[in-house]
């Protein structure tokens, strides 16, 4: 059970260092899906989740666009997984060709 529940953490990093090394949802591949993911690490700054096909991702906080955790006892089922803490995260595209690039946010694409 995380540590803070009943007194609110101070910070973002406090609320989620609760859960390092526990499987968290978030949406790193679709926008309005979530697959369960470690969290390996809670930074200053950032959060390091690492994924079903073994690879990391470095999250910025001020990526984090909501979350959300399981009342005591409870968990979310996330791909088949039980969680107690849901990340939902803002992603970006970058295209980029050999002369020019562009960078477009995607809200809500329903994909």
């Amino acid at each position: 059970m995380a540590e803070h529940l009943g007194n609110p953490p101070d910070s973002l990093r406090d609320l989620l260092g609760a859960y390092v090394g526990e499987l968290v949802g978030i949406n790193y591949s679709k926008q309005v899906e979530q697959d369960a993911a470690l969290l390996e690490f809670v930074g200053d700054d950032f959060v390091t989740v690492s994924l079903d096909d073994r690879s990391r991702r470095h999250i910025p906080f001020t990526s984090i666009m909501s979350v959300d955790e399981a009342q005591p006892g409870r968990a979310f089922t996330i791909a088949t997984r039980a969680v107690r803490l849901s990340l939902t995260v803002d992603r970006l595209i970058v295209y980029k060709s050999g002369t020019s690039f562009g960078v477009f946010g995607v809200i809500g694409s329903g994909d």
